[in-house]
């Protein structure tokens, strides 16, 4: 998780309208990222849902070395 804080301040993505990583708290774009994860409209059933999600979008950014997905 720290690897993804920090590379979403190195990239200074957008987090909020207008508003960059760079601007906020480690511990505010780590919620941040992980409701992103949860709260979407085909929600999870449990943690392991979430992990599975999770995974795919990272094999996903990994084979296609478009580390963006993530965020």
């Amino acid at each position: 998780m720290q690897d993804l804080i920090d590379f979403a301040k190195d990239e200074n993505v957008e987090i909020a309208n207008g508003k960059y990583a760079s601007t906020f708290e480690d511990s505010f774009i780590r919620n941040d990222f992980s409701r992103k994860f949860w709260l979407n409209q085909e929600g999870n059933r449990n943690l392991s849902d979430l992990q599975k999600k999770i995974n795919q979008i990272a094999y996903q950014a990994i084979t296609e070395k478009n580390y963006y997905v993530l965020l």
